[in-house]
């Protein structure tokens, strides 16, 4: 029985970014070097607000402390109320998701609100997925846009990634695939890692510009080595398709692999086609079937059905 690895269709890969402002939207953690523990308590007990919130944000990681969310929460508004404005971006984000404190949706879009104004551009990122999906502020999506612009032009890479995707779909502005590509790539390039896969996806199906799978493959890489595993699929493919790249099919099975170990659904379902047609490796229909019902697990319907077709041939 022989079936294609799966692959990410286009409708897919137009939702990406929307998948990947719904993830963590925290702003980036504090330098590693902003001190040890004690020092920063010390400095936070002293009013110096930018302590509490780089001390809160090693709660919230469990880096150096146990990890702890209600704490962190506590630290975070202490830096809030204190005038540090990625304080509140950062308690607006525990609202949101219900981490230590209750969910909160509005009490999160008046902190990112509260942030934003004082020109922390993730603020403004944040209120404006919210604003653009209607979740706890009623659905305003030119104020949505209106703040992506406001954060994209601050190099807020999320928020350039967001107006990719709206030029992208044409919502909320006329469809232009050459301004997705610009935003795409200036989202890309200030660190929001799906944008890169995204902006991928268009030079590797031709989406507003020329097929170029070679380009495809530098801005997957870029994805896949910062950790963001659709990524590391695409770029999988590429590799066992010899598209862009050379074909080799034991670096598309590590790449496999490492966005299976992330929870990729896609990339176990990959894998376990690698395992039970014998590409790159040697046919281990066991493992094949493992890895489909990881797969599956995973949210991955195809790989369910895969998985129960087997089952049904093993039983004769």
């Amino acid at each position: 029985m022989t079936r294609p690895a799966s692959r990410l269709a286009p409708a897919a890969a137009l939702a990406l970014l929307a998948i990947v402002a719904t993830g963590c939207r925290k702003a980036a953690p504090s330098p590693p070097d902003a001190g040890p523990v004690a020092s920063l308590n010390a400095r936070c007990e002293r009013r110096d607000p930018s302590a509490c919130d780089t001390l809160g944000d090693r709660y919230e990681r469990g880096a150096d402390v146990p990890q702890d969310d209600a704490r962190a929460a506590a630290l975070y508004r202490r830096a809030c109320d204190g005038g540090f404005a990625g304080g509140c971006t950062h308690l607006g984000w525990l609202h949101e998701s219900g981490r230590g404190v209750g969910r909160d949706l509005a009490a999160a879009a008046t902190l990112y609100r509260r942030a934003c104004d004082a020109r922390h551009l993730r603020g403004c990122t944040n209120l404006g997925w919210l604003l653009e999906n209607g979740t706890g502020v009623t659905a305003d999506l030119p104020a949505a846009i209106a703040l992506y612009r406001r954060a994209c032009e601050g190099d807020e890479g999320v928020a350039c990634g967001n107006l990719g995707r709206l030029h992208a779909e044409g919502q909320g502005v006329a469809r232009d695939l050459t301004q997705a590509r610009t935003f795409l790539t200036r989202s890309c390039d200030h660190g929001a890692w799906g944008s890169c896969t995204r902006l991928g996806w268009m030079y590797e199906s031709g989406e507003g510009v020329a097929v170029d799978a070679a380009q495809a493959a530098v801005r997957y890489r870029r994805a896949c080595d910062e950790g963001e595993a659709r990524g590391c699929v695409n770029l999988g493919w590429l590799y066992q398709n010899g598209a862009g790249v050379p074909g080799d099919a034991t670096r598309a099975r590590v790449l496999y692999e490492r966005s299976c170990a992330q929870g990729n659904a896609l990339g176990c379902s990959n894998l376990a086609t690698l395992y039970e047609q014998g590409i790159g490796v040697t046919v281990d229909l066991p493992r094949a079937a493992a890895t489909y019902e990881r797969a599956c697990e995973a949210g991955n319907h195809p790989a369910c059905t895969t998985l129960s077709t087997m089952l049904q041939e093993a039983e004769g």
